[in-house]
């Protein structure tokens, strides 16, 4: 499945450093952020680049709070020492 959301922060997300807080768009009926096994995922930006590798979904108080948390993917590739 494919979802769409807007970044809402950019930083350390406990415990997770160097990475994107991403909130669910709207696209006419609820859909889910990021669902059980989304773990290792890679987020793509806008342009298609990929930017970010799935880790967590984070669910605050309210459903519509629903959101999901990425490393960026140039802080995992540098820990690794890989390259895409």
């Amino acid at each position: 499945m494919i979802t769409r959301g807007r970044v809402e922060g950019a930083g350390d997300h406990d415990p997770v450093r160097f990475s994107f807080r991403l909130a669910a768009v709207d696209l006419g009926g609820p859909l889910p952020i990021s669902e059980g096994g989304d773990s290792g995922a890679i987020w793509y930006g806008a342009d298609g680049e990929a930017v970010g590798l799935h880790v967590a979904r984070s669910i605050d108080s309210h459903p519509a709070d629903v959101c999901a948390i990425a490393c960026a993917l140039t802080s995992v590739l540098d820990r690794l020492k890989a390259s895409l």
